[in-house]
């Protein structure tokens, strides 16, 4: 997932990406670990 939103983001400069159904205050931790994906 994280290469696709890599591909379709190209030339752009705000892309926002939600997680859905996360009742437990996880969200943070969710990005953080995204981002890295992301090699950001």
């Amino acid at each position: 997932m994280a290469q696709d939103i890599l591909d379709k983001a190209q030339g752009l400069t705000d892309v926002y990406v939600y997680f859905k159904h996360e009742d437990e205050g996880k969200g943070p931790a969710f990005a953080k670990a995204f981002e890295g994906l992301l090699g950001r």
